[in-house]
């Protein structure tokens, strides 16, 4: 007779798990304080969507420069500050923050925290139940707490980021369809589209699999929320589209710090301000870029077609939602010292919207 898998509880002591689990939840609770703390003292990125919150309750421009005395009013040293002074995020940030903006920064910033570590545990008792993974109780607490103090979830934390607002969607629309919930998994698709816009791709995955009622709710729910902003304010997706998005990038294009696949023609043919290119060749660069991107996009089309008809999804959209955990924020990884030190020179990074 085959014997029974062993289940990890099954051969460590439960005392010593629970003092683990304590532990570990000391630690976490010391991260998500001292990430909270941060956000409230330096602003950080959930500056620029708590002040674009203000403005849009009063019918102000979300997109305006950030100034001084708006940082002050939320009790952050403008001098020593890490915030964001201009807003580079898609407009639904804006409304999704409002309620929020009616709080003081640090109560509102304290709640977005707290409310993004359920969003995580939740995934993760999720994800275990969902795939039948061998983690009983405490296993996937200790799972979901040591997340806390894996770098991309502490970096996330640390900025006020909507990452795991964005992966915990993108997991939403993979559970939904395990279940044969389409529609819902479309009205969760179109959240983390108006949220981020890139998921757009994932709509792939509708039209190949003709999962016609999850393309038409995304669609439909898509439109209502569009409508819903421009209802608020007209001009904000078309000055986003027009203006903000296209000035962003093409400030973070030529950054040391972009660790997009666009970058790496940058790094050849072009350089910048600290790197010299391998290649003095500029011209180059656009067709390499487009080269790169329509490998990019092959591959995906590849993938998609040939788990056309699968109804385990797992593999697509678990990689959809983790990379929003992983390979983002290069800048702030490597140089948050860095613009510091270009403010204390009076001058600031490259390609830094901060400085």
């Amino acid at each position: 007779m085959p014997q029974a898998q062993s289940r990890p509880g099954n051969t460590i002591r439960p005392g010593l798990l629970r003092a683990f689990v304590v532990v570990l939840l000391l630690v976490g609770t010391l991260q998500v304080g001292l990430a909270w703390s941060e956000i409230v003292s330096s602003g950080m990125d959930i500056q620029q969507d708590y002040i674009a919150a203000q403005r849009l309750l009063v019918g102000g421009d979300i997109y305006a420069p950030i100034q001084p005395a708006e940082v002050a009013a939320l009790g952050v040293d403008e001098a020593t500050g890490f915030g964001m002074r201009l807003n580079v995020h898609p407009p639904f940030t804006a409304l999704l923050l409002a309620p929020l903006s009616l709080l003081p920064f640090p109560a509102a910033t304290l709640i977005w925290t707290l409310g993004c570590v359920l969003l995580l545990c939740g995934l993760v008792y999720l994800l275990a139940k969902e795939l039948e993974l061998p983690l009983p109780s405490p296993w996937w607490q200790i799972a979901a707490l040591l997340m806390l103090s894996w770098y991309p979830v502490w970096l996330h934390l640390h900025l006020g980021q909507f990452t795991i607002l964005l992966a915990a969607l993108i997991f939403g629309v993979w559970y939904a369809l395990r279940r044969g919930r389409d529609a819902l998994a479309g009205g969760l698709l179109a959240g983390a589209i108006v949220l981020k816009i890139f998921p757009v791709v994932l709509l792939a995955d509708a039209v190949i699999n003709r999962r016609w009622r999850m393309l038409w709710a995304a669609l439909a729910v898509t439109l209502v929320l569009l409508l819903i902003q421009t209802t608020i304010g007209p001009r904000q997706w078309p000055e986003y589209f027009a203006h903000v998005a296209p000035k962003n990038a093409a400030e973070w294009m030529n950054s040391p710090r972009n660790a997009s696949l666009a970058s790496i023609g940058m790094r050849l043919f072009v350089g910048n301000d600290e790197v010299a290119p391998v290649f003095d060749l500029p011209s180059a660069e656009p067709l390499t870029r487009a080269a790169l991107y329509a490998i990019a996009l092959a591959c995906v089309a590849v993938v998609l077609w040939r788990r056309r008809g699968a109804r385990d999804l797992t593999g697509e959209y678990s990689l959809a939602g983790s990379t929003r955990l992983s390979s983002y924020c290069s800048h702030w990884a490597r140089s948050g010292s860095g613009c510091a030190r270009g403010r204390a020179r009076g001058g600031g990074c490259p390609g830094c919207s901060r400085c």
